[in-house]
């Protein structure tokens, strides 16, 4: 039988308290998090990680979440 895998969840926030944090409370809860501190970055991460949900700040410097959505 084959094991099921985490939810994959990209998680973009400028503010890294709030990015760690958020983080953090995610992989306990069984998500496997890859963060981003920008929207650029963010979209780079969607492009080669291919996340199952991506949970976006709206504001953020290079490119704000709208736009990475």
């Amino acid at each position: 039988m084959r094991k099921p895998t985490a939810p994959r969840l990209l998680l973009a926030d400028d503010n890294t308290v709030v990015l760690n944090a958020s983080a953090a409370a995610l992989m306990l809860h069984g998500f496997e998090v890859h963060t981003a501190i920008d929207g650029l970055s963010a979209l780079t991460a969607i492009q080669h990680w291919h996340p199952d949900i991506a949970l976006l700040d709206i504001e953020m410097p290079l490119m704000d979440g709208r736009t990475v959505a």
